[in-house]
């Protein structure tokens, strides 16, 4: 009430979900908002010192975004139950069972930029390489995340592909 009363609040937790972020869907989102004053009693507009926290981009997800991004071929992807999981702290291994062989594939997930993911192939096990030539490699852009978060760095989890996300004198609203 003390914080309410003089617009000032020391932290404040951020929680969304399923958040369409061009090409992908941010699964969810969590981060506390430091030092946030607000110009007005209904809080609608102010300033935050600092926002910290993480983005998740669930296997799922990342699996239709990539069925997407390469084209037709991404039919045939998701077709032949294209199951995505994590190969490492930076890999995820893609599992795929297509009507003329089974076999998986191996990406290197990095982060190119504040707002540029790089997923590029690393290795393979029984999958033709015309289909291999065509998922190499693939940069997902991520557009400008809301509040000015940029995502910092990214990591392979058992859930998906974390990041890492901060803001600093961040405005809001009117």
């Amino acid at each position: 009430l003390t914080q309410a009363a003089s617009k000032h609040f020391s932290d404040v937790v951020i929680r969304a979900t399923d958040l369409p972020e061009g090409p992908l869907t941010i699964s969810t989102l969590d981060a506390t908002a430091s030092d946030v004053r607000t110009s007005s009693y209904a809080f609608s507009s102010g300033t935050i010192g600092r926002v910290d926290g993480t983005v998740l981009i669930s296997f799922a997800s990342l699996g239709n975004t990539l069925a997407k991004e390469i084209g037709p071929l991404g039919t045939i992807l998701r077709g032949a139950g294209l199951q995505l999981s994590a190969a490492g702290p930076d890999e995820v291994r893609a599992s795929l069972n297509l009507i003329v062989a089974s076999g998986s594939a191996t990406w290197r997930i990095s982060l190119l930029s504040t707002n540029e993911l790089s997923i590029r192939l690393v290795g393979s096990s029984g999958l033709p390489q015309s289909l291999l030539d065509s998922i190499s490699g693939v940069t997902l852009h991520i557009p400008r995340l809301p509040l000015g978060l940029t995502i910092d760095r990214v990591r392979v989890s058992t859930a998906g592909v974390v990041g890492t996300i901060s803001a600093a004198n961040v405005r809001f609203g009117s």
